[in-house]
C-alpha cells in the first residue's frame, strides 16, 4: 500500500488488509451492487469515491468473515458471555483466536485487582486462567448432558401425550367426518341452488325473447313494423334486396363511394341507416336517387334481434320523409343560388359587351 496509507493506519492504530492485486472497476461494482440489493432500506452511492470506499470495506469483511464465524462458534461452545466484537477486533489486529478469547475473558471474568495481578504475573496467571476456562467448559458440558437427559424425559412424556391425543381424535373422528360431510353437502347444495337460479334467470330471459319475437312477428304481419338487416359495411351487402327496403350499415368509409352507388342501383333501398357518422355529400347523392341516408340517432329501433333491427313503420316513414324533404329544400336552395349566379354573370357579360361596342 502507499506510504500515506501506512502512516494513516499507524496513526489510527488500525490493521491494513490489502488484496493481492488492485480490484477492477467491474469487481468493485459487483461487490457494491450485491450488497445494495440485500438492503431493506435503499442506499444511494453518489460517486466513484463512495463506491470504492464501500467496495474496500466489503472486500475486507468478506476476507475476515470466516474468522469472525470461527470466533462466534468457539465462544458459543465455551459458553462464555463476552462481547464478540472485542474478540474480533483483536483477531483483526493479528492475535490468534484462542489468545483473543483469553484476553477478553480475562477482562470480564476476573476482578480488576486480579487482572492487574495477571498483567504482572504473565504466563503463570495465563495458565491458571486457562485451567479456569477448562473447568468452566467441563461444568457446562455436564450441564448439557443433564439438559439432554431432561430433553429425553420430556420427549417420552410428549409421546405419551401424543398417544392420548390420538385416542381422543379417533373417538371424535366420526363426528369430525360427519361435520365435514355436512359441510361438503351444504356447499354442493349451495352451488346447485346458484346454478338453478342462473338457469331460471336464463329461462326468463329466453321467455322474454320469445315473447318479443312473437310481438315482432305479429306486428310485422300486420305491417306495423319494418325489419332491417344489419351489415358491417356496404361491401357486405348481398345481391338480394331486404323485404322492407331498409338497410342498417355499421359504417360508411370515404373510399366506398362506388360500392355505395352500385349497391343502391342493385338493391334499390328506400333508406340506409348508418350507425356511425358519414359524409353529408353521401346523403345528398342518395337523395337524388330517392334514397334517404339516416343517422342511427334519427330513428329509435323498437328492438334488435341478432343482426336485425325492428323499427316502427310510422316513425321510420316520418324520418325518411323528413330527411328527403330537408335535402330537397337544400338542393332547391342551391339550385336557385346557382341560377341567380348564372343570371348575374350573364348580365355582367352583356354589360361588358355593350360597353365595348359603344366605346
Amino acid at each position: 500500500p502507499p506510504l500515506y496509507v501506512r502512516k494513516l493506519a499507524a496513526a489510527l492504530n488500525a490493521s491494513l488488509l490489502t488484496p493481492p492485486r488492485s480490484l477492477t472497476v467491474e469487481e468493485k461494482r459487483e461487490l457494491v451492487n450485491k450488497y445494495l440489493e440485500g438492503l431493506e432500506i435503499p442506499l444511494r452511492v453518489r460517486d466513484a469515491h463512495q463506491r470504492d470506499a464501500l467496495a474496500a470495506a466489503l472486500y475486507a469483511y468478506r476476507r475476515l468473515s470466516p474468522k469472525f464465524a470461527e470466533v462466534r462458534e468457539k465462544i458459543r461452545k465455551l459458553g462464555l458471555d463476552v462481547p464478540e466484537e472485542e474478540v474480533e477486533a483483536l483477531v483483526i489486529k493479528g492475535m490468534a483466536i484462542w489468545d483473543a478469547i483469553r484476553a477478553v475473558s480475562r477482562k470480564y471474568y476476573l476482578p480488576v485487582v486480579r487482572r492487574r495481578a495477571v498483567e504482572q504475573r504473565g504466563e503463570v496467571e495465563d495458565k491458571r486462567l486457562h485451567e479456569e476456562l477448562y473447568n468452566r467448559v467441563l461444568t457446562l458440558s455436564r450441564r448439557v448432558k443433564e439438559l439432554e437427559a431432561d430433553k429425553r424425559e420430556l420427549l417420552g412424556k410428549l409421546r405419551v401425550l401424543e398417544d392420548q391425543l390420538q385416542r381422543i381424535l379417533k373417538a371424535q373422528s366420526f363426528e369430525a367426518r360427519r361435520g365435514r360431510l355436512v359441510e361438503t353437502l351444504q356447499s354442493r347444495l349451495k352451488r346447485a341452488l346458484d346454478e338453478s337460479e342462473r338457469l331460471r334467470a336464463e329461462l326468463e330471459e329466453l321467455k322474454d325473447r320469445v315473447r318479443r319475437l312473437g310481438d315482432v312477428v305479429q306486428q310485422a304481419a300486420v305491417g306495423d313494423v319494418i325489419l332491417a338487416p344489419r351489415v358491417g359495411s356496404i361491401t357486405d351487402l348481398r345481391d338480394v334486396a331486404p323485404p322492407g327496403g331498409i338497410i342498417v350499415v355499421g359504417a360508411l368509409q370515404p373510399g366506398e363511394y362506388e360500392a355505395l352507388l352500385e349497391a343502391v342501383s342493385k338493391l334499390r333501398p328506400r333508406a340506409i341507416i348508418c350507425e356511425q357518422g358519414f359524409d353529408s355529400r353521401y346523403a345528398e347523392i342518395l337523395a337524388c336517387r330517392d334514397v334517404a341516408l339516416l343517422k342511427a340517432s334519427e330513428v329509435e329501433p323498437l328492438d334488435r334481434i341478432g343482426d336485425v333491427y325492428v323499427y316502427r313503420r310510422s316513425e321510420l316513414e316520418e324520418a325518411i320523409k323528413r330527411r328527403l324533404s330537408e335535402l330537397e329544400e337544400v338542393s332547391g336552395t342551391r339550385l336557385r343560388e346557382s341560377l341567380r349566379r348564372i343570371i348575374e354573370e350573364y348580365r355582367a357579360e352583356r354589360l361588358r359587351r355593350l360597353r365595348l361596342r359603344t366605346g
